[in-house]
């Protein structure tokens, strides 16, 4: 039986979204990827369980969707880990519920890892 928590990574760069993928693969998560919203919304709200959302603030995003409105209709809601610019993120305040924030920069992958690990009190050798 598989008891490992499901990640969905978010990027807009495929090269960052493969960069995660493998850090977050090495401490025993399943990690699904999206490149864009509509692609965040088809998953987040299919019958699959996700256990969190690591998710980039200028993803591509379909005009017609408010990715921050939806994202806060999930029920149960979804822990999500805004990894972006300050920049980016100071826009986004207050528009999602259940929400830390990671700036983008060279060692950000360690970050959140740890905060992973952490949030999920996880076991890296059992995965449990």
């Amino acid at each position: 039986m598989n008891n490992k928590k499901t990640i969905l990574i978010a990027d807009r760069k495929p090269s960052i979204r493969k960069f995660l993928k493998r850090e977050i693969d090495n401490v025993n998560f399943n990690v699904v990827l999206a490149k864009n919203g509509q692609e965040v919304i088809d998953m987040v709200f299919k019958d699959e369980l996700l256990d969190f959302l690591i998710i980039d603030p200028e993803l591509p995003f379909n005009l017609n969707i408010n990715i921050w409105e939806k994202l806060n209709m999930r029920i149960p809601p979804l822990p999500i880990l805004i990894h972006g610019f300050r920049k980016d993120y100071e826009s986004q305040t207050n528009l999602l519920k259940n929400t830390v924030f990671i700036q983008k920069s060279g060692h950000s992958s360690i970050e959140i890892k740890k905060y992973i690990l952490d949030f999920f009190k996880y076991d890296t050798i059992s995965g449990e």
